[in-house]
């Protein structure tokens, strides 16, 4: 790879591939929520919205100590999270210590498809559209379409379009639309 003389060009090992397309896909089976290490714990940033995660009760903070009884202390980011995901229909049993609770508890989760929003669109009160593209996956040309057809259905005064966050690789969905 060095000997093409690209700092861009990397490799990347099939794990890791399968990974990224998951992302790009829109789509993945387990317990629908955003997670970090924070101090080497594997932390919920948050639950996705009407996920399996958020249904059971699993909030923004929570630290997750272990997994089907084993500890996951350690552990890589990736290795946590490939043990907690799953195929839909499957139960995963995670300890969760609560943000301000001293003692854990536990939480068994059945893992479902997982479809988080690429795009969202709300309506300002001075009569615009704000439509953020949040992700990029194979859906977002779809749900931008969507959205427009709303905007103009509900005639807003004109359309903000927030592309904070997306990767670089989204502007050939954007070519799509």
């Amino acid at each position: 790879i060095t000997a093409l003389g690209d700092s861009h060009t990397s490799y990347i090992d099939a794990e890791t591939f399968q990974a990224e397309q998951t992302g790009i896909r829109g789509s993945y089976e387990g317990i629908g929520a955003h997670v970090t290490l924070k101090d080497g714990v594997l932390t919920i940033v948050a639950p996705i919205a009407g996920s399996p995660a958020e249904e059971m009760g699993v909030r923004a903070g929570d630290k997750v100590l272990a997994v089907d009884g084993k500890s996951i202390q350690g552990m890589s980011l990736t290795d946590a999270v490939n043990i907690i995901k799953g195929p839909r229909g499957t139960k995963v049993t995670l300890e969760i210590l609560h943000e301000g609770a001293t003692r854990s508890q536990t939480v068994v989760v059945t893992r479902g498809e997982i479809k988080p929003q690429s795009v969202i669109l709300r309506f300002l009160p001075e009569g615009y559209a704000h439509l953020r593209i949040v992700q990029f996956t194979q859906r977002t040309s779809g749900e931008v379409k969507d959205a427009l057809k709303e905007v103009k259905a509900k005639k807003a005064a004109g359309i903000i379009l927030d592309l904070r966050l997306p990767t670089v690789d989204g502007w050939e969905v954007l070519r799509q639309l």
